[in-house]
């Protein structure tokens, strides 16, 4: 007898369940053209924010290359005020160049010193130094990208040996001239 109490009691309760669904389902279908829009506006504000984040990544780079075109007008400027101190002063300016000029290759400029030969604890080694390094030395290099003229930079001029190298960037007549051949 109480098994039978049982079933009837679930199945009541089964009946109740059916009856909150059924009474539910119509409801619940009504706010599915709610739900879509809901759905619909959230992707719409993610696609919007995506597209924010790449203008935002686009703005960044462009500020980045307004920076380095900036530092390298300021090495430019810095470089045209040596040239014309030294014209001044009645000193001739030698070119030191680096890498062989071809067609593929791009010039870059940059000054060359070392501060060791001035310096009286200065290793043996740097006595084979020429004095002229006292003061920056142009550089002309010749390399297909910077990485490369980098390498020969630190090649030819090493650190260890009291050489500093102040990299100005590629020149504006090397985009537009023919490299010597």
């Amino acid at each position: 007898m109480e098994s039978l109490l049982y079933a009837v009691g679930a199945l009541f309760a089964i009946a109740l369940v059916l009856d909150l669904i059924a009474r539910a389902a119509p409801a619940a279908v009504a706010q599915m053209p709610l739900v879509r829009a809901a759905r619909n506006r959230y992707l719409d504000v993610q696609a919007k924010g995506r597209k924010a984040m790449e203008d935002l990544a686009v703005a960044k780079a462009r500020r980045d290359d307004f920076v380095d075109e900036t530092m390298l007008i300021d090495a430019r400027l810095r470089d045209a005020r040596r040239r014309t101190a030294n014209f001044a002063a009645g000193r001739m300016v030698l070119v030191h160049e680096l890498g062989r000029s071809a067609p593929d290759r791009k010039m870059f400029e940059a000054y060359v010193i070392n501060h060791m030969i001035t310096n009286p604890n200065r290793p043996i080694s740097i006595e084979r130094v020429n004095p002229i390094y006292t003061e920056p030395q142009l550089l002309e290099v010749w390399a297909e990208n910077l990485v490369e003229a980098r390498q020969l930079m630190d090649k030819q001029y090493p650190k260890e040996e009291g050489f500093e190298v102040e990299l100005i960037g590629q020149t504006v007549e090397a985009i537009t001239m023919k490299p010597k051949v």
